[in-house]
This record gives C-alpha cells, sequence and structure tokens, in this order.
C-alpha cells in the first residue's frame, strides 16, 4: 500500500544511511522498523502479574505493631 510521509530532514538522511548500510530500502527499513515498534508497544499493554511482596510469620506484624494507626508506623 502506498502513502505519503512527512519525514523530518535529519531523520530521512539518518534512516537512508542507515538503511544503505543494512542493504535495505527505504521503505523496508521503515517497515521493520514499524513492525518492531509495533510488537514493543503491543507487549507492554499486556496485564502483568501482581507484584506480591515477601512476607514472614504468615503476613502478621510484628508485636505491638497497629497497622490503623499510620504515625505509630512512621516511628518504626
Amino acid at each position: 500500500m502506498r502513502t505519503t510521509l512527512d519525514i523530518a530532514d535529519h531523520v530521512l538522511v539518518e534512516a537512508k544511511q542507515l538503511a544503505a548500510r543494512k542493504r535495505l530500502s527505504l521503505a523496508g527499513l521503515v517497515e521493520d522498523s514499524l513492525r518492531h515498534y509495533l510488537a514493543t508497544e503491543s507487549s507492554l499493554d499486556k496485564p502483568k502479574k501482581p507484584f506480591r511482596l515477601p512476607t514472614m510469620d504468615g503476613g502478621a506484624p510484628r508485636p505491638g505493631v497497629d497497622l490503623t494507626d499510620t504515625s505509630d508506623l512512621l516511628e518504626r
């Protein structure tokens, strides 16, 4: 499919140089780059496993710690 893109001159120069070094056409380089970008972005959207904090003693607080008293937590 044909399309028109507006690319900054300095970016286009670098892209053409990279395409030449890799022996690709500019269209091939743009397509490969876009494909890679889209794959990376879609992998970031996948839900991650919930993070679990390690606990000791069954997750109970230390003796004398009242979890409902935030000022007490700040002092410890």
